[in-house]
């Protein structure tokens, strides 16, 4: 599993760094179909425990990438290839991640155990990817997911991803967190 999760990072880096490639020259980001349809096989797969596929599904940070640069490192373009990825996952996979995101939901108390944590990662990463996409449900399913958190795992999450949205719901909720 773990030499799976690092040529999945050592995959999406290198899509990463040709979108920055790309991005520097002034041409669109190519369409990064077949790495997005390999990362859907592992995040889909119900035989894997949710908190691997959680992990599984984080990409590199935007300082792993630039640290691989080393030199002349155009942040803003990172940036762009980072978000143009994740909007190809969250549009490619939105009905599989809506699957996740709901079936991933926990009732009752919050519970600090592995097995809640890994759903509760599962489900805010699926969440992160359809937010990704920008469209109005998936902001809305994002503000109603930070305003119904009954933890602080998924309020920051929710609120971290509302910080990277440019609407009214992100305003809202920063007033909320703030008031609390």
């Amino acid at each position: 599993l773990y030499n799976r999760w690092q040529a999945a990072q050592d995959y999406a880096t290198r899509v990463m760094m040709a979108s920055v490639a790309a991005i520097r020259e002034g041409k669109r980001p190519a369409r990064p179909d077949a790495f997005v349809s390999a990362l859907g096989v592992t995040f889909c797969d119900p035989q894997l425990e949710p908190g691997y596929r959680a992990q599984f599904m984080i990409l590199p940070s935007e300082n792993d990438v630039a640290r691989i640069i080393g030199r002349d490192v155009d942040p803003l373009a990172i940036h762009k290839a980072r978000d143009h990825l994740r909007k190809a996952i969250g549009t490619r996979h939105a009905a599989a991640l809506v699957d996740i995101y709901r079936e991933f939901e926990l009732e009752g108390p919050y519970s600090p155990l592995p097995a809640a944590a890994g759903k509760r990662a599962l489900r805010n990463a699926a969440l992160g990817y359809l937010a990704a996409r920008g469209t109005p449900a998936d902001i809305a399913r994002l503000a109603a997911h930070f305003a119904q958190a009954r933890n602080a795992t998924d309020e920051v999450s929710a609120l971290a991803m509302l910080a990277e949205v440019r609407s009214p719901e992100r305003d809202k909720a920063f007033e909320r967190f703030y008031e609390r």
